[in-house]
């Protein structure tokens, strides 16, 4: 049970610094691919979520018709309300100890945004060879295909080949068009 109500905590911690993060303040850690969200992108997708839980919720209670009933004692159902709320103040807590500007805590950032430090660890001598030859290959073999595409390219890519597509679907229209015409002369 203790691992059951520790998840719970650590899930309502997680839940609450993504939506903080999300929601109100600005990412603390690096970023890879860093994307802006307007305020009408961020309020549709809330009331889109908010749809989704009660639509889902209403779609279940119409066709799920056996209900089960769970009856726990009251010193586990304290007890899950209790883990929740711990969750919820360690996500809040965590969300205050990344405030790098206020505290100037750079190493700290380092550690948490490069993921516990598990680089530095995979490219000590025991992965130095596979690295080392993936290097190799890469550099022989893909020639600079996966820097052009890599990122964003291949998103502005697929881009202006969705261009090419509408023009290609307006002239199917076209065509179809040519064609009903052709079948309708044809008939008259």
């Amino acid at each position: 049970y203790v691992i059951f109500y520790m998840s719970i905590g650590l899930t309502v911690a997680y839940s609450l610094r993504l939506s903080y993060y999300v929601l109100v303040n600005d990412f603390k850690f690096l970023s890879m691919n860093l994307l802006l969200e307007n305020s009408k992108m961020l309020m549709s997708m809330s009331i889109l979520i908010f749809f989704v839980v009660f639509n889902g919720s209403m779609l279940s209670w119409l066709i799920l018709d056996d209900l089960i009933f769970i009856c726990l004692p009251l010193v586990m159902k304290i007890f899950t309300l209790m883990w929740i709320l711990m969750g919820g103040w360690l996500g809040y807590e965590i969300s205050l100890f990344m405030m790098t500007n206020k505290l100037n805590m750079n190493m700290t950032v380092m550690f948490f945004s490069s993921m516990w430090n598990l680089p530095s660890f995979s490219t000590i001598s025991l992965n130095y060879y596979p690295i080392y030859s993936s290097y190799l290959m890469m550099k022989n073999l893909d020639q600079g295909w996966f820097e052009y595409f890599g990122g964003l390219n291949l998103v502005t890519f697929l881009q202006k080949l969705m261009v090419v597509q509408m023009f290609s679907k307006s002239y199917f229209k076209i065509y179809f068009f040519i064609l009903l015409m052709f079948i309708f002369f044809m008939f008259i």
